[in-house]
């Protein structure tokens, strides 16, 4: 592992606003190797930006941690903690007021310009003393009460893998917007802590115990710092596998819980079933599971088996053919491999694991069911085998940040529910079983992301509001098995391409109920359309593969559709743009690093990534382009409340891609948002070298110059 200390400025003074790819911008830029370690409070606000960086600057004793805990004692003497010892300092400031879960912790609060910044006891970094407030604030208050004055070293990404990482090292994530500290290590990921989060319940304020995968963390994590010594190696912990409970579970079953949290279930049989979580005879233990043994012999896994207990990971044998209803509901699981042997997720199985963002099911897997997986909120992607007959009711609803949903190809008919993927915002793409046996109601509803969709031939109809508020949807394949098509099934969708399987006279002949009828007559429909034999009409969702291109789409270029919601990308990549229009559309979208600043006066929090747009977005745009050019393609939006407005404004400052950058050009940026109207936004500042602007507009956006 090699040592890499980076520029403070680089590595900590970040934005703490977005979990995007983009950098926050010091005002100066010049200025930030130049940063004095010793400043006082009134030199300080002169040159500090009111927003939510990391300070340099002194800070008074007083606002330094008032207690120094026994073992941050023993680390100024001269003792190493163990890992173990690392955990125990640190989770004691859980029960402190000024600690505990949900307490407010922002960039104002309890540290800021008026109120004076932590500086952290883990030495200079890069040479310069380090100060901070919000999320850097709070990491630096846990690792001191663990490891006291012990100095610190930094490692960029690609110079430490994850058997480095132990607990109390600090980990910068979110593309160098957001820092944890690490409480707990295991073979699938990591436990963190983490003031000031940026998105969902715990905004804005202290979370304990969030869990990030391994993959996420070697994915995501930008800068590892640690404090533990060079080459340092943990000690065994003798009492890890200390039993501290041993009894029957009835019918031929047993269950043991180590020290370390191992909860192992043996015997022959299925598990009983719970009707609550205060049924489960570990239940005053339940905290302390941090992984699940189901060992050979034990068929089924029972009903509220693990409800609400903090499991983080679980080991299935190939004899276990059903997980029951509630059986991990809510609990703290980080991903789950779910072996072919098992035949039926139960309801609500998994549903409310907010940590859960990886889910690997196996080909046997029959049934999933009813929201079997609802509100995971972390689950980016599923991949379901050909062997699935039933998905049941909202089994993926709520999955917030899920982007692609796939179906292996296979002669099963599928049965599906109602609402599986309603409220899936994120979700760009979707590949549905090739015999389904009909679209649910509301199975899409308010899939803001979802730009195309083809439905197989199987499916005898789609339900109503199925696709209601999927503002990006703009093309739809449907088959000639469908007869029936609810009420406001495509309601407030900016459909503008049909591609029916059928004749004219099929179509005609569908059943389009209440308001159907009208919102089908708007979009283009071609009949006789054949999959497969020929490149999909459906918008691709794709990376365009222009890195550091300067985009140059100019009112010259004749756009054509309209796309509200915007084309998103494909996180799977390997998409080519062909025609004209698309190679145009793509080379807009940047790679590089995306350099921004918020106003610390905001009332919420954004994020801005490089994305390509839509043929109906650059309609938008060029009808207000005149005769500026298209340089950059971004989407914008909050990350909070509704994606396409906000009540209050927002005042953001970016700096101008180098690529596209000369001396005297002329900046603007233009926004398209729900309704498909172009926004025109001029400078705000003199600076040649970033626009500022000010909205409560979003989603689709870009900057434009002359």
């Amino acid at each position: 592992m090699k040592q890499r200390v980076l520029s403070v400025a680089l590595a900590l003074c970040l934005c703490v606003s977005s979990q995007s790819v983009s950098y926050a911008l010091p005002k100066d830029t010049s200025q930030q190797e130049e940063i004095p370690e010793e400043k006082s409070m009134e030199e300080a606000d002169d040159d500090v930006e009111k927003s939510a960086v990391v300070q340099k600057t002194t800070l008074r004793e007083e606002d330094i941690l008032s207690k120094e805990t026994s073992d941050e004692a023993a680390v100024r003497s001269g003792d190493i903690l163990s890992p173990s010892e690392a955990y125990e300092a640190m989770i004691a400031l859980k029960d402190q007021e000024a600690y505990k879960e949900g307490t407010t912790w922002t960039n104002e609060e309890p540290y800021s310009d008026a109120k004076g910044y932590y500086r952290w006891k883990g030495g200079p970094l890069d040479g310069k003393n380090i100060s901070a407030v919000g999320c850097v604030a709070f990491a630096f208050i846990l690792s001191d009460a663990a490891f006291g004055s012990l100095p610190a070293r930094m490692y960029s990404s690609g110079e430490f893998s994850f058997d480095d990482i132990k607990v109390g090292d600090i980990l910068r994530v979110n593309g160098d917007a957001h820092t944890v500290i690490v409480l707990e290590v295991s073979d699938v990921g990591v436990v963190v802590a983490e003031g000031n989060i940026s998105t969902g319940d715990h905004k804005g304020k202290v979370h304990w115990g969030r869990g990030i995968s391994k993959e996420e963390v070697m994915r995501d994590t930008s800068h590892y710092i640690t404090r533990y010594p060079e080459n340092y190696v943990p000690p065994e912990d003798p009492d890890a596998n200390e039993l501290i409970a041993d009894e029957s579970l009835g019918s031929g079953l047993a269950w043991k819980l180590t020290k370390a949290g191992t909860l192992t279930i043996s015997g022959k049989g299925a598990m009983p079933d719970f009707d609550k979580a205060a049924d489960q005879p570990w239940s005053n233990y339940a905290d302390k599971i941090r992984k699940v043994v189901i060992e050979d012999g034990v068929t089924g896994i029972g009903s509220g088996a693990f409800w609400d207990c903090g499991v983080i990971s679980a080991e299935f044998s190939a004899g276990v053919t059903t997980i029951g209803s509630n059986a991990f509901r809510g609990s703290q699981m980080i991903s789950a491999v779910i072996p072919g042997s098992v035949k039926t997720i139960g309801n609500s199985a998994f549903r409310d694991c907010k940590n859960l963002s990886s889910v690997k099911i196996s080909e046997g897997m029959e049934t999933i069911g009813s929201n079997a997986f609802r509100a995971c909120t972390a689950l980016d992607a599923i991949a379901l085998p050909a062997s699935i007959s039933e998905v049941g009711d909202a089994a993926f609803m709520d999955c917030t940040e899920m982007k692609s949903a796939a179906f292996a190809s296979g002669g099963r008919q599928v049965k599906m529910g109602d609402n599986v993927f309603t409220r899936c915002y994120k979700l760009m793409r979707v590949t549905l079983p090739e015999r389904i046996d009909r679209i649910g109601e509301g199975m899409f509803q308010n899939c803001l992301m979802l730009a195309g969709v083809e439905i197989p031939r199987g499916a005898e109809s789609i339900g109503g509001s199925a696709f209601a508020s999927c503002s990006g949807l703009t093309t739809i394949i449907i088959s000639d098995s469908v007869s029936t098509i609810g009420i406001a099934a495509f309601s407030a969708c900016p459909l503008k391409d049909i591609y029916f399987t059928g004749t004219e006279a099929q179509w005609r002949s569908i059943s389009k109920l209440g308001d159907t009828a009208s919102a089908l007559a708007k979009p283009t429909i071609h009949y006789n359309y054949t999959p497969g034999t020929g490149p999909s009409p459906l918008p691709e969702p794709g990376d365009g593969d222009n890195d550091n291109s300067t985009g140059g789409s100019s009112n010259n270029n004749t756009g054509s559709n309209h796309n509200s919601g915007g084309n998103n990308r494909d996180d799977s990549g390997g998409y080519t743009p062909k025609s004209p229009e698309e190679i145009k559309r793509y080379a807009c979208k940047g790679k590089e690093v995306i350099e921004y600043i918020p106003a610390g006066t905001n009332a919420y929090q954004i994020a801005i990534e490089n994305e390509v747009q839509g043929p109906l977005c650059f309609e938008a745009f060029e009808k207000v382009l005149g005769d500026y050019t298209i340089g950059r393609t971004y989407n914008i939006y909050p990350l909070s409340g509704t994606a396409y407005g906000m009540e209050k404004e927002i005042q953001v400052t970016m700096k101008i891609p180098s690529v596209i950058y000369k001396e005297n050009r002329e900046y603007k940026m233009i926004c398209v948002t729900k309704d498909g109207k172009p926004i025109l936004y001029g400078d705000l500042d003199s600076n040649p070298e970033t626009i500022t602007i000010k909205t409560n507009k979003f989603y689709a956006y870009a900057l434009i110059y002359k």
